[in-house]
């Protein structure tokens, strides 16, 4: 999605509303594509601009990046390798914290990464 000039921008949104918003969302939750695409969806639908895919480092794709939000998407995959994945991310400069969006039991409250917060965005939420 391409920004939309400064003048017509939205406002940018921070981490507590990301977590907001898409903690309050029902999403397609059979597999990652499923629920980057609706996540894709939620931020038209609410004028949230995003870049999708965005390169942080050679080896280092992140599936959103909202402001200096980082937004990663993880389904079924061992929590240690999803932690691996979000220290590298929060090494970046171009992100001041992190939102990891799974289905993996993480503690809820998040925690801290490289100086950057990352925050855990349940799956389930937005079902219940």
């Amino acid at each position: 999605m391409t920004s939309p000039s400064p003048q017509n921008s939205p406002p940018l949104i921070g981490a507590d509303q990301l977590i907001n918003l898409i903690g309050s969302a029902r999403l397609d939750l059979s597999t990652e594509g499923a629920v980057q695409r609706g996540l894709a969806r939620l931020f038209e639908e609410d004028q949230v601009p995003y870049e999708a895919e965005v390169i942080l480092a050679p080896s280092d794709r992140i599936d959103f990046l909202i402001g200096r939000v980082g937004i990663e998407v993880k389904i079924g995959h061992p929590r240690r390798a999803i932690l691996r994945q979000l220290e590298r991310y929060a090494r970046s400069d171009r992100v001041d914290a992190l939102l990891l969006v799974s289905s993996a039991p993480f503690p809820s409250a998040g925690f801290e990464l490289n100086g950057k917060t990352v925050h855990i965005v349940s799956l389930s939420t937005g079902w219940l």
